[in-house]
């Protein structure tokens, strides 16, 4: 068998053609491999990300909680204390229907 000038060329230009495969082949794995070091980053960042946030939503129910029992015992004192007193004076809410202190109130006002 005899290589003519033009089969050598043809046999070059595969060579040359498959060599350039495999660099872009090689490059093509070398972008992926890089590309998954990023999305494993990226994953830690996530996770540490979605942490901080579950302990951002577990500092805010335990204030809202914090606050619902300060408001709750804020409501308890009111209901104890100023119900009471209230009841304890509502006598005086009548006072300006007794016949005698409508002439005291009527002068005091002039």
């Amino acid at each position: 068998m005899v290589l003519t000038v033009d089969d050598f060329v043809k046999i070059l230009l595969t060579l040359a053609i498959c060599f350039s495969l495999v660099g872009i082949s090689w490059q093509i794995i070398k972008m992926l491999g890089q590309l998954i070091e990023t999305v494993k980053e990226s994953n830690i960042i996530i996770r540490d990300g979605r942490d901080l946030i579950e302990k951002l939503i577990e500092d805010y129910d335990y204030l809202a909680e914090l606050i619902k029992s300060i408001l709750e015992s804020i409501n308890g004192f009111t209901k104890g204390f100023f119900v009471p007193l209230t009841k304890l004076f509502g006598f005086l809410q009548g006072i300006d229907k007794i016949p005698f202190m409508k002439g005291k109130r009527e002068k005091s006002s002039k």
